[in-house]
């Protein structure tokens, strides 16, 4: 709910697309990632889960991703030689993203994602990892990927790279992790079906 507004000033701050922008505004987005984590534990604690409030969190969470990769995509278009680039980047990433979420919303409805056998899986990730062929790499291989693509990870990541100058690798490697994502939640998906 309300700390959706630090996506939205994290937005605009991006939109600058100079370093001190860019890095104020992947700080806006680590505060965000950070609170919004400590909100659902909470919730949980305190035993005030629901389903509406999963689905507006899911859903703010998605809204914020979005508005990161635009917002950034923007900002470098307008101060890079390459922005043309890094906003397509941008675009191509949020629609992998969003494609993703469909997808597993709407597995979701066929009950694949309800269990969970691994601590640090979330329920909707489960049913990926079983039929997408992810468990070759073993178990301690996927709660390794896992944790390295968690948001917070992620958003670390973004942030440091900010500091160093090199927003356009938060591009690039968002992209790679959201192509990647969505192909094997693609995979995993027919390969459920078909099952």
């Amino acid at each position: 709910g309300i700390i959706f507004i630090f996506p939205i000033i994290g937005f605009f701050l991006l939109l600058g697309g100079r370093y001190w922008s860019i890095v104020f505004g992947c700080l806006v987005f680590q505060l965000f990632s950070m609170i919004d984590g400590c909100d659902g534990e909470i919730a949980r604690a305190k035993y005030m889960e629901s389903p509406v409030g999963v689905l507006v969190d899911n859903f703010c969470d998605q809204a914020g991703n979005v508005l990161f990769l635009v917002g950034l995509g923007i900002g470098l278009y307008r101060t890079s030689q390459w922005g043309d680039r890094f906003f397509l980047e941008s675009v191509i990433c949020a629609i992998a993203l969003i494609l993703n979420e469909l997808v597993l919303w709407r597995w979701k409805e066929h009950g694949v994602a309800q269990s969970n056998t691994m601590s640090s899986v979330y329920r909707r990730q489960h049913g990926v990892i079983e039929h997408s062929g992810l468990r070759m790499i073993g178990g301690r291989g996927v709660e390794l990927l896992l944790q390295l693509t968690k948001r917070d990870v992620a958003v670390l990541v973004f942030l440091l790279l900010a500091l160093a100058g090199l927003p356009q690798w938060i591009l690039h490697l968002w992209l790679a992790v959201a192509l990647a994502s969505f192909v094997l939640t693609l995979l995993a998906f027919f390969r459920f079906r078909l099952a």
